[in-house]
């Protein structure tokens, strides 16, 4: 509330901040810089702004269903098993193609996998390696899915004689009902 008082050289108003008598026209006291205004300082319409910005960037996006996914490493919940490997191609570009499935123990579904196959010789020497992140993969919960890994060999195909897999990375997947 400001405060009007009459005296020889015009009116004053007392100062909402510091409490000091200046003009009643001025728009910043000359003794502790505040301004007069009764509206909101524009500082601080921007940042009410930005702040209720973040907040409805939060409530959408780092909540569920849009929030990111936990990234784990699932061996106590993932298991791979059936798996097979299989040269095909010409025999001067021949592709090693690994098929197996994948068993998922937990009550929630798995997806975003990361799968390293690695393929021995005769000797248990590594002779090969596959990565390949298996998007499109959705394990189910208490249930099963299949996967198919191939690039092109590394080593002529009889040398290869085992493969060991390994789920690297899979995230828990918030888009299953």
């Amino acid at each position: 509330m400001e405060s009007h008082r009459s005296n020889t050289s015009g009116t004053t108003k007392i100062c909402r901040v510091c409490g000091e008598e200046i003009k009643a026209i001025a728009k910043k006291c000359p003794y502790c810089i505040s301004y007069q205004s009764k509206t909101p300082n524009m500082l601080v319409i921007v940042f009410v702004i930005v702040m209720g910005g973040i907040g409805v960037y939060q409530c959408l996006f780092r909540s569920s269903p849009f929030r990111q996914k936990k990234t784990y490493v699932p061996e106590t919940y993932l298991r791979v098993h059936d798996t097979q490997f299989s040269f095909v191609g010409s025999e001067d570009k021949p592709f090693v193609v690994t098929i197996g499935k994948i068993t998922n123990r937990s009550k929630i579904a798995w997806s975003s996998l990361n799968i390293e196959v690695t393929y021995f010789d005769q000797q248990g020497s590594l002779i090969d390696v596959l990565n390949e992140d298996l998007y499109p993969i959705v394990v189910p919960p208490q249930g099963e899915a299949t996967f198919k890994v191939g690039g092109l060999a590394a080593a002529n195909p009889e040398e290869y004689v085992r493969q060991e897999i390994v789920i690297k990375r899979a995230g828990e997947d918030r888009g299953f009902p």
